[in-house]
């Protein structure tokens, strides 16, 4: 697989996805952009979180802040925009597994397969972040992140794609979340 071809098509299929969710919901407040991946599907998708949905969800759940503001299996449009271009990603990551396991490859180099992956993922988001582009469609910093589901609630890999990812501001106001 080539990775160079990977993440211009995840650059793509952010913004794709980024632009058609902020041009329908821009009222809402949008402050949050996730790609997500789910290993037992093998599925990249996009997740946008809004401020109104934010307020609501605390008001009611306040306890759970971490996850409203941090874990985008929380926030209101999860899988959301760009289908199609998500689709060929997965059919492709689906495709290079397979070819992987049918040739007896090792699990190890799965495991550094996945390491890549998620190394690929970062970095089109963080050329995306540099290029300001969040910035200039939302008309505001919002946190950027990179989940996957192995990696959901462990605070040591958030901590360091947070700081790849996102403004002094929003690392501080993480790192102050991680003290409590």
């Amino acid at each position: 697989m080539e990775i160079a071809i990977l993440k211009q098509e995840l650059k793509e299929a952010c913004k794709y996805a980024f632009v058609d969710i902020v041009e329908e919901h821009k009222y809402e407040g949008i402050n949050s952009f996730a790609l997500s991946y789910d290993q037992r599907t093998m599925k990249l998708f996009p997740s946008v979180n809004t401020m109104h949905y934010l307020n609501q969800a605390l008001a009611l759940h306040g306890d759970h802040f971490w996850h409203f503001k941090y874990d985008p299996t929380y926030w209101k449009y999860v899988g959301t925009g760009a289908c199609e271009a998500f689709e060929s990603i997965y059919n492709k990551l689906r495709s290079y597994a397979a070819t992987v396991q049918a040739l007896h490859q090792s699990n190890e180099k799965l495991h550094n397969w996945k390491r890549t992956l998620y190394d690929t993922c970062t970095a089109a988001l963080e050329d995306l972040v540099q290029s300001r582009f969040f910035l200039n469609v939302a008309q505001r910093n919002i946190l950027v992140l990179y989940t996957a589901a192995d990696c959901i609630g462990v605070k040591c890999h958030y901590l360091h794609m947070m700081k790849r990812l996102n403004t002094d501001t929003i690392l501080k106001e993480y790192e102050q979340e991680l003290q409590k």
